[in-house]
């Protein structure tokens, strides 16, 4: 398993002004005639950070809890170092999203046919993936055995998401898979 992408959201503890902001952040990117939002690149990894004018930014890219805290806590010390004076919120995580890995080939038309299940849908013409949500989350399955988990909302509920997407596909992939 592997963690691919985390959003989430601080808030600064403030209404912010866009175009003020704008002006602080070389780089920045801002439509004032439609945007909402102020598009910031920053760090080593170059990282996406939204700014609303709420007083929230959204961050984007990172792939661990420590990875978001020690972002977000860089753009709050630019910030303040800009003269800004901020009253930073808690890290709220959005969404977590993981791949993993069944180690076989899947033919998913069958599995379709074997879970019948209003929760799967699969239309390979418009997406190469069979699409399974459940557990407040969004799974993709890809025909080489590959899936992608989007929506998880808490660290804690990574591996019981995945452990039950395993258990619940194991009785359908076991007698419908392609050999390697």
């Amino acid at each position: 398993m592997k963690v691919v992408n985390v959003v989430a959201t601080r808030s600064l503890g403030y209404p912010i002004d866009l175009k003020k902001l704008h002006d602080l952040l070389p780089n920045s990117k801002f439509n004032e005639k439609g945007a909402k939002w102020l598009m910031f690149r920053f760090g080593e990894r170059d990282r996406y950070f939204a700014f609303y004018s709420s007083g929230k930014f959204l961050i984007t890219g990172a792939n661990s809890q420590k990875d978001i805290e020690e972002e977000s806590d860089k753009i709050i010390q630019l910030l303040e170092s800009k003269g800004l004076q901020l009253k930073p919120g808690k890290v709220i995580i959005h969404n977590i999203v993981v791949e993993d890995d069944l180690m076989q080939k899947i033919i998913l038309e069958d599995v379709v046919r074997e879970m019948a299940s209003p929760k799967v849908s699969y239309e390979p013409e418009q997406f190469p993936g069979l699409i399974y949500k459940n557990w407040g989350v969004s799974i993709l399955l890809f025909s080489g055995g590959k899936f992608i988990i989007a929506g998880i909302k808490n660290w804690d509920d990574i591996d019981k998401i995945i452990i039950n997407f395993k258990m619940k596909f194991s009785f359908s992939i076991k007698d419908i898979t392609n050999p390697l």
